[in-house]
């Protein structure tokens, strides 16, 4: 990525409504109510709904669902 001045910039930029809209999503449940409910019907439907206009804001939550998930199931990081 450049700058305005042509220079190369190695760092991502988002505009600030994106953090906006990941917190709202973490706020709302879209992660711990997998858990809570012991189902990913809902959390995959909400996920599913929101990729359909932008799948950026899902990847974050997928991978902490992932993550949540695994840890779960073996026990928090006992193998490190």
């Amino acid at each position: 990525m450049f700058d305005q001045f042509g220079e190369r910039v190695d760092e991502i930029l988002f505009p600030p409504e994106y953090s906006k809209m990941l917190r709202r999503g973490y706020q709302s449940g879209v992660v711990w109510r997998a858990f809570e409910q012991k189902s990913f019907v809902s959390t995959c439907a909400l996920m599913y709904s929101t990729a359909f206009y932008d799948s950026g804001v899902v990847c974050p939550r997928a991978v902490s669902l992932a993550t949540k998930w695994s840890m779960e199931m073996h026990g928090g990081l006992g193998v490190l």
